[in-house]
Order: structure tokens, then sequence, then C-alpha cells
């Protein structure tokens, strides 16, 4: 009998880390899936609350490009420059304009096309935990960019 619980003892300090003491004193097993799926959710826990935390601190520009008729305009590099930081996009064919996590700050906005006279807005405002909206109209042509005031 006593050899058989030795044998036991044996085996069960052989289980490594799977094994673990609670405060009074009983064992308690952990499962190593179990494990893993703890600390992988403790990890987008904390993942997710500092993407949370940087949209706080950030805003966002969106909005749409269209031609002097009102259609959407494909294929226009749109630029947002504020103190040496520089985004750029190329919208798609909806004409839309979506930049995320801005700093804020004033930024110029420049919207660019081959076939159509470039549009500049000089002070385009990002504020904190805000979304800017900006609808911009091109004209044919070149020549001059426009710049918009207000």
């Amino acid at each position: 009998m006593q050899v058989q619980h030795l044998q036991m003892r044996q085996q069960r300090s052989r289980a490594g880390p799977k094994t673990g003491r609670k405060m009074d004193g009983t064992m308690l097993k952990i499962e190593r899936p179990l494990l893993r799926a703890l600390l992988i959710t403790l990890l987008l826990v904390c993942a997710a609350g500092q993407r949370i935390e940087a949209q706080f601190q950030a805003g966002n520009l969106y909005g749409t490009v269209t031609d002097g008729d009102g259609h959407p305009l494909a294929g226009a590099t749109i630029t947002l420059t504020c103190d040496g930081a520089h985004h750029a996009l190329v919208t798609g064919d909806e004409g839309e304009i979506q930049f995320s996590a801005l700093s804020p700050g004033n930024y110029e906005l420049r919207a660019e096309h081959k076939d159509f006279q470039t549009v500049v807005y000089p002070t385009v405002e990002i504020l904190v935990g805000r979304t800017t909206a900006i609808h911009l109209r091109m004209a044919r042509g070149s020549g001059e960019a426009r710049v918009i005031t207000s």
C-alpha cells in the first residue's frame, strides 16, 4: 500500500507546470489549453484598450470628391499636411475620402486629378475624438489651384 501511495505521489510531482497550489494548500490543476486561452484573452484586452485610447487622442476626416456635375470622382489624390506630417490617399470608385487616427491640428488638404483643377483647403481642423466631414467639388480643366477659404 505504501509503495502504491509513493508511486502516485511521484506521478503527481512529474506533472510539472500543469499544477499549482491554492492558498489553502490544496492542489489546483490548470490545463495548458485553458492557460493559453486566458493569456491570449488578456493580450487582446490590453491591445483593444490601447486602440480605444488612441482613438480618443485623435480625430478622423471623411468625405467625398465629385466632379462639376456632382458625380463621384475616382482617382483623385488627396493629401493632408500638418507640421511635417503627411497623409495621402487616392479616391475609389465612389470618390470616398477617409483618414483615421489623425493627430489633432490644422491640416492643409490638397485634391489633385490629372483632368481637373487642383483644389486646396489651407485649413481643415481635426479635433480629438471628432470626425470632420468634407465634400469637394472639382472643376474640369487645368490652371492655378483653386483655394477654398471657408
